[in-house]
């Protein structure tokens, strides 16, 4: 069963002449693509959601420590869109905080 929202789409399309409609492919072809990238996005915001937590929350304190300075906005673009990025500053963060952290004893 086709839905009424495609039923007026391809009416609608139907009658263009053949440039105008490769035009609208390439356009519709790009706009799937954009929301493919968003969607792919938002799956790997949320997967890095508590790393990012806990990298936010490292850097916090060792601001307040004075063993950091905040990073200025320039500079945190170029995370941006790498999630892979995230994780090694994160890992990183972790290890510091493993390294200064008081041994216990069992």
């Amino acid at each position: 069963m086709v839905s009424p929202a495609l039923t007026t789409i391809v009416k609608t399309i139907e009658d263009l002449p053949e440039e105008r409609l490769n035009q609208l492919a390439d356009h519709l072809r790009e706009y799937l693509a954009d929301m493919e990238d968003d969607e792919k996005w938002d799956e790997t915001f949320a997967r890095t959601q508590d790393k990012l937590t806990y990298a936010t929350r490292e850097a916090e304190r060792q601001i307040a420590e004075g063993k950091s300075e905040p990073m200025v906005e320039s500079y945190l673009g170029m995370f941006a869109n790498d999630a892979d990025m995230v994780d090694e500053v994160t890992a990183d963060a972790m290890r510091t905080r493993e390294s200064t952290m008081p041994r216990t004893h069992d």
